[in-house]
């Protein structure tokens, strides 16, 4: 009988928690360009940045 008393609490905190969890965006956000690129050479530190 127990089981009956925290089936309800448990289906609330489950959907509570899909309600407030975030969700991935439907559309894609705007294009990402470069405008630069970085390309260490292996023995340098720090590296070198070209643009």
């Amino acid at each position: 009988m127990r089981s009956r008393r925290l089936f309800p609490v448990f289906l609330a905190v489950l959907l509570g928690f899909l309600l407030v969890s975030p969700t991935p965006p439907l559309q894609a956000e705007a294009t990402i360009t470069l405008t630069y690129a970085n390309f260490p050479p292996a023995p340098t530190f720090p590296c070198v940045q070209m643009e």
